[in-house]
């Protein structure tokens, strides 16, 4: 699996627990689901995006050390 479709299925699990999280806030509306939501579902939003934007920047590392390797070769 490339460091780009890594990249991609990430994103959409993150999606679908976001879709599923918001369904659920519109049953689930007391103090423990605020909670929950700060302490869970945030910070799994907030890690996704750095770890697809670290993805995309080791992409481009390798991608570029490949070229180099290519080139001297």
């Amino acid at each position: 699996m490339s460091m780009h479709s890594s990249g991609q299925a990430l994103q959409d699990a993150a999606r679908t627990l976001s879709a599923r999280w918001r369904r659920l806030e519109e049953v689930w509306r007391d103090d423990n689901a605020r909670r929950f939501n700060a302490e869970h579902v945030e910070p799994v939003e907030d890690a996704v995006r750095h770890a697809v934007g670290a993805m995309e920047q080791l992409a481009e590392a390798m991608s570029a050390a490949r070229m180099e390797c290519e080139r001297d070769d």
